[in-house]
């Protein structure tokens, strides 16, 4: 079915659904479209659909009169969210709902089934116009689709991809700009707080770690991290600190019980705006492909990125101009596999290739 030519000219789409059930990562990627999304529709009421803590990364200058949040940690909370997500969906009586997931490779939840029950929900929702990729041929539930060749998924980035909803939206390409957040000032008045209880002076340097992922395959080793800490610390003589989340603590006490120095350890102790506004006081971030990665490029802070095998660099580097990538082709990448037990293409990273991509950002 051909895109509704006249969808951005239609005075009757007074009420819009954007539906995502994206981790941080995919969905920091997909708010330019979202902004986009506001601009188009100047005059229309906007609701959003995100998991519990995203609302965080948005101020209220985006201009969005609703957000719906739901927790998506547990299959029961899955289940529930779902039938959360269809009673709003159908409370509110919506002309317009937009599927902002997209077929990238290796997006949370960008399977077969999540197409199928996302472009249901927009059925149901009975919403007039449906917008959506045709993954799987799930676009028969919708009455706007948008095409994704094989050849687009693989070579352009997430957030490209995504954009494609507003260029099916007018009709035309329109070019995507550049992704910021701002952080909000009670995030930066905790975050200083919590750096000045824990020792932090404007003389040195400040670098973040983020070692976690829920996905094993993303995973550097734990001893490597311990000795790149041990020759920053002893060779630039800089502060650290240890960020993440509830999942990430098993990784993150490795880390700490191979090293003895005195660094801040934030993990589970910040929300997402926090998070952000702590990355934002960084001079640089050292990280795994993570959510706060993203976060990092969004606030300006420079990243070093340790890519694993397990997905493609085009779809997922940070929008940023200001990182550094360092990754190891192996033979069984891309895998797009969550868990690996060789980490072969990670194990092949070495130490002193991340200190030397560090250097510049901290000297």
């Amino acid at each position: 079915m051909e895109i509704n030519k006249d969808l951005i000219n239609n005075p009757k789409i007074k009420n819009i659904a954007l539906l995502s059930f994206f981790g941080v990562g995919d969905f920091i990627l997909a708010i330019p479209t979202i902004n986009k999304i506001r601009k188009i529709f100047p005059d229309s009421c906007i609701t959003l659909f995100i998991r519990e803590g995203l609302n965080e990364l948005l101020n209220p200058d985006f201009g969005i009169e609703y957000i719906v949040t739901y927790k998506y940690n547990n299959s029961r909370q899955k289940i529930i969210a779902i039938l959360f997500v269809l009673y709003h969906l159908i409370k509110r009586k919506f002309d317009l709902f937009i599927n902002l997931q997209t077929p990238v490779y290796n997006t949370v939840g960008s399977n077969t089934l999540s197409f199928w029950r996302n472009n249901l929900l927009a059925l149901l929702s009975f919403s007039k116009h449906r917008l959506g990729f045709d993954y799987k041929k799930s676009g028969i539930l919708l009455t706007n689709r948008i095409y994704a060749s094989e050849e687009e998924i693989q070579n352009i980035h997430v957030s490209d991809l995504t954009f494609k909803i507003i260029n099916a939206i007018e009709n035309k390409d329109t070019s995507k700009s550049f992704l910021r957040l701002k952080v909000g000032d009670a995030d930066q008045i905790s975050a200083a707080n919590f750096l000045k209880l824990n020792g932090y002076t404007n003389n040195k340097k400040l670098v973040a770690i983020v070692p976690g992922s829920p996905q094993s395959s993303k995973l550097w080793i734990g001893d490597k991290f311990a000795e790149m800490i041990k020759i920053l610390i002893k060779r630039y003589d800089v502060q650290l600190m240890f960020l993440g989340s509830s999942n990430d603590l098993e990784i993150s006490n490795d880390i700490l019980q191979k090293t003895n120095y005195n660094m801040f350890n934030f993990f589970d102790k910040t929300s997402l705006g926090q998070l952000m506004a702590l990355l934002e006081k960084s001079d640089l971030l050292i990280c795994i492909d993570s959510g706060p990665m993203h976060i990092a490029a969004a606030v300006g802070t420079p990243i070093v990125a340790l890519f694993s095998g397990q997905n493609l660099i085009k779809n997922w580097s940070p929008l940023s101009n200001d990182y550094k990538i360092i990754s190891k082709k192996v033979k069984c990448s891309p895998c797009f596999k969550s868990d690996c037990q060789d980490n072969i293409c990670m194990k092949a990273i070495d130490v002193e290739e991340v200190i030397d991509a560090a250097e510049k950002y901290i000297t």
